[in-house]
């Protein structure tokens, strides 16, 4: 199981860093592309997988500074992730949709669109979600993930 659990969040890590994926989920909390300008470095990522009901892991690992997005207001943004050996940088277009950001990476020619939700609380912080529910041998499977980042 707690293999699983490192997995899941190397998953995240390197699915936040590179293509900003998430399943899509309605939320209230909108903001807009003038929100998220700026340079935002991680804090912590967080990770809960439940099965048929049962809690199967929940934790918090620290995460400061390991990642770090620049949003531009010229719908540019850089990824960089220091989790990786050597140092991965990803550079991107994106929009604002809702609660949505909507990133385009080309990469040896191929391009890549992604959907992620997102959060900026009243404290500052930017919330990347990924959040999802599917069946596995026969089992109901939820699981929420999420990266917290400060704005810098």
């Amino acid at each position: 199981m707690k293999k699983n659990a490192l997995l899941v969040f190397a998953c995240l890590l390197l699915a936040a860093a590179t293509q900003l994926t998430s399943c899509k989920k309605e939320d209230k909390t909108a903001t807009t592309k003038k929100d998220i300008v700026g340079t935002w470095t991680s804090e912590s990522a967080y990770g809960k997988q439940v099965t048929d009901g049962v809690t199967d892991f929940e934790l918090t690992v620290p995460l400061v500074d390991q990642m770090e997005f620049t949003f531009r207001a010229d719908g540019t943004v850089t990824a960089i992730n220091r989790t990786e050996t050597p140092v991965e940088t990803v550079n991107s277009t994106y929009t604002i949709s809702g609660n949505m950001i909507i990133s385009t990476t080309t990469t040896g020619g191929v391009t890549e669109t992604d959907t992620t939700e997102y959060e900026i609380t009243a404290a500052d912080k930017l919330i990347i979600k990924d959040n999802s529910t599917y069946v596995d041998n026969g089992k109901n499977v939820e699981e929420n993930n999420h990266i917290t980042f400060k704005r810098k």
